[in-house]
C-alpha cells in the first residue's frame, strides 16, 4: 500500500464514511417518502434545495467523528489498534485544521437554507464538542447522549420542510431504541479501552447485571413502539417487514444472553440500516 493509498484508507476510518453514507440515505428517503412524496428526487435535491440539508449533515457528523478520534485516541488504541494506526497516517494539525473546516462548511450550507438552520446546526456542532467535553465520562448519559446526536439530524427535516410528521416522531424513537441497544452491546466490546481511560459506561459503573437488565428493557420498549405501527395505515410489504423485525431482536436478545456480543452486535446494525431500506416498502 502506497503511502497516499495509506492516509486515503485512514482518513476513509477515521470519518466513518459508511456510517455516514447511511445516515445520509436515510435522511433523503424519509424526506422524498414522507415530506415529499409528489416530488422526484432531482426535483427534491435540485429544485428544493434539498442537498444542502444533506451536505451540511454530512459535514457535521464527519467533524463529529473527527473529534471522537481526538477524545478517544488511546481507549481506540486498545480496542482496535490496527484501524487507529492506520487513522495516524494523518497528522494531528491537519485532522484539526479539517474539523473547524467542515465545521464552518456546515454552517455554510446552512446558510443557503435558512437563519433557523443554520442555528439547528450551530447547536448541534455545540452538543457534538460539549458531549466530548462533558458528558462522556457519565454513565448512561454517556450512551444517551451519543444516541441523540445520532437521530438529531433527522428532526432537522421537520425544519426543512416546515412540517411536523408523525412518522418521523415514530421512527426516531424506534431508531433511538434500536441504538441505545446498539450502544450497551458496544459496552462489553470497547470494555478494556473504557476501563483502562476512566470512560464511565454502564457496564464499566454499574456492572453486567444492571446492563442486562437494561437491555432486556430497551428490548421490551422497542417491541412496544413496533406494535404501534399497526395502527397505522402502513402498506403491506411494510407490515411484513415489521413483523421481520420482531423475529430480529428475538436472536439479538439470544445472542446477547449467550454472550455472542460482537454477533449481537452486527444484527443489530444489520436491523438498523435495513430499516432504512425498509422506507421503499411504504408505498
Amino acid at each position: 500500500m502506497t503511502h497516499l493509498n495509506e492516509k486515503l484508507t485512514g482518513l476513509v476510518s477515521l470519518v466513518k464514511l459508511q456510517n455516514v453514507s447511511v445516515l445520509l440515505l436515510a435522511q433523503l428517503l424519509v424526506a422524498h417518502f414522507i415530506f415529499a412524496p409528489e416530488s422526484s428526487f432531482n426535483a427534491l435535491l435540485v429544485q428544493q434545495g434539498f442537498i444542502y440539508m444533506l451536505l451540511a449533515t454530512g459535514s457535521a457528523i464527519t467533524a463529529g467523528y473527527i473529534i471522537n478520534h481526538f477524545y478517544n485516541l488511546k481507549r481506540d488504541l486498545i480496542n482496535r489498534p490496527q484501524q487507529s494506526l492506520l487513522e495516524q497516517k494523518l497528522s494531528m494539525d491537519k485532522k484539526l485544521y479539517l474539523y473547524f473546516f467542515l465545521n464552518l462548511l456546515t454552517l455554510l450550507f446552512a446558510y443557503f437554507i435558512s437563519w433557523r438552520a443554520v442555528l439547528f446546526f450551530a447547536v448541534y456542532e455545540f452538543l457534538i464538542w460539549i458531549y466530548f467535553h462533558k458528558i462522556q465520562p457519565v454513565p448512561f448519559w454517556h450512551e444517551l447522549t451519543v444516541t441523540l446526536l445520532t437521530v438529531y439530524p433527522f428532526f432537522g427535516l421537520m425544519l426543512f420542510f416546515k412540517s411536523v410528521s408523525g412518522f418521523v416522531i415514530w421512527a426516531g424513537i424506534l431508531f433511538v431504541l434500536l441504538l441505545l441497544l446498539k450502544e450497551i452491546i458496544k459496552n462489553h466490546l470497547t470494555l478494556r479501552g473504557d476501563v483502562a481511560q476512566n470512560i464511565k459506561t454502564v457496564l464499566v459503573a454499574k456492572g453486567e447485571g444492571f446492563q442486562l437488565k437494561m437491555f432486556f428493557t430497551l428490548i421490551f420498549l422497542t417491541g412496544i413502539v413496533l406494535s404501534v405501527s399497526f395502527l397505522r395505515n402502513f402498506s403491506e410489504a411494510f407490515t411484513v417487514f415489521v413483523c421481520a423485525f420482531y423475529v430480529m431482536l428475538l436472536v439479538v436478545s439470544v445472542l446477547y444472553y449467550k454472550k455472542h456480543y460482537v454477533s449481537a452486535y452486527t444484527l443489530v446494525k444489520v436491523i438498523i440500516i435495513s430499516g432504512v431500506f425498509s422506507l421503499f416498502l411504504l408505498r
